[in-house]
């Protein structure tokens, strides 16, 4: 298979300065060309194999693509006068891809100059270290090259036990490096690429993944006997013990994804906010201060982010315990306010109990495998900067997010 850097090179050339009452800009009629040719520093690595785009700069469009030949010569005709941008796409990750901008008036016949295209090469690398919440163990790491916007597998790597990983012979530009190890999270990272440097990446911190049961529930305000907490916290809050919270439970059954959370908790004065990642895509909101709007909008705003793979695409709001207790869809971040859900939620000062229904959550309501939920919980904390120390990971700065609590449904 052949491999792609896709890049932009910006290339100015031929830009003329025009007046719309130039007689020689005249838009209505197809009168110009252009034609030109690309050299490749290696051919023998690559046939010429490139594809040339024509874009209009008036309405931002291709209106014309074609391949250039066998010897890198291409030709287009039937343009009419007006601004233009060219886009030269070669299908080899030894080349960079360049553009140029260029003017056409009246019966113009651009033709370019022979187009060079220095060769790249696979002198870059990369390495790391990963921790684990457990026991370390041999992580299997996927890299993927871009090409044309997606990712494509370029190969499978493996740490050593000590969670020590390395690879060479990479092309520069943007990868994507998924990490995986047996009972861990996913964790998804995007490096860039420079060439001829070897990069080192952030430790990757793999967390342990729990089993959501699938169970019978009740919604009823008081914890079922058969509940095991999925997450037990063992630290006081400094906020007061209105802000205590002892256990969180999941659980879910054929209609509805089940959270509890066990407390000594006041109705007046404490605030807790759950945000959850359903679809592990890490598509949704990851930085909380720009979720907009009114009295929901305004409480579940905070200044916490999270790690890159984590993208909340619901929250709970329990403002006061009282006041505004809902859970929000966060597709829309300006109308929170307005996308509440319609949940079966029970709030008292022992335990908060939700349920969430499960076509609200997945399509069709149907779990797909290997699903896994991602969760983040700022128990305490007032206005929209005001953070409590209390959370789901316990954090040592509690305005960044190391982890996230992971758990997949289970199979």
């Amino acid at each position: 298979m052949k491999n792609i850097i896709v890049a932009s090179l910006f290339i100015t050339s031929l830009l003329f300065v025009g007046c719309d009452d130039d007689p020689n800009l005249i838009t209505n009629v197809e009168t110009c060309s252009v034609q030109g040719t690309i050299v490749l520093e290696n051919t023998a690595l690559d046939t010429i194999n490139a594809k040339i785009q024509i874009i209009s700069s008036d309405y931002e469009s291709m209106i014309w693509e074609t391949e250039v030949d066998s010897t890198g010569y291409f030709s287009i005709e039937n343009l009419s006068p007006g601004y233009y941008s060219i886009n030269y796409i070669i299908n080899s990750r030894h080349f960079i891809n360049q553009s140029a901008t260029f003017e056409l008036f009246k019966d113009d016949n651009l033709f370019f100059e022979e187009l060079f295209f220095p060769i790249i090469n696979n002198d870059c690398g990369i390495e790391g270290y990963i921790t684990f919440e457990g026991q370390t163990q041999v992580t299997d790491i996927k890299i993927y090259y871009e090409e044309n916007e997606e990712f494509i597998i370029d190969r499978t790597i493996q740490s050593d036990e000590n969670g020590f990983y390395e690879t060479k012979n990479l092309f520069p530009g943007k990868h994507k490096f998924v990490f995986n190890a047996e009972n861990y999270a996913e964790v998804i990272r995007y490096p860039t690429l420079l060439p001829g440097e070897i990069s080192l990446l952030d430790t990757v911190y793999l967390e342990e993944v729990v089993l959501i049961q699938h169970s019978s529930i009740s919604i009823d305000g008081n914890l079922d006997d058969w509940d095991e907490p999925l997450y037990t916290n063992d630290h006081t809050s400094s906020w007061g013990i209105t802000n205590d919270f002892a256990d969180l439970y999941l659980a879910f059954d054929d209609d509805s994804l089940y959270i509890a959370l066990s407390g000594g908790f006041s109705d007046t004065e404490n605030t807790i906010n759950l945000y959850l990642d359903t679809t592990a895509d890490s598509v949704g909101i990851n930085d909380f201060s720009i979720i907009q709007g009114g009295d929901i909008g305004n409480h579940l705003r905070k200044t916490v982010t999270c790690p890159d793979f984590f993208g909340a695409d619901f929250a709970f709001s329990g403002w006061a315990l009282q006041y505004n207790v809902c859970v929000v869809s966060l597709e829309d971040p300006a109308t929170v306010d307005t996308a509440i859900i319609t949940s079966n939620i029970i709030a008292q000062t022992d335990v908060i109990e939700i349920a969430i229904p499960l076509n609200e959550i997945f399509v069709d309501g149907i779990i797909p495998m290997h699903r896994e939920l991602s969760l983040v919980a700022i128990i305490g904390g007032g206005d929209d900067v005001s953070v409590a120390d209390d959370s789901i990971p316990q954090q040592e700065n509690a305005l960044e997010f190391d982890s996230v609590f992971t758990a997949k449904f289970a199979e």
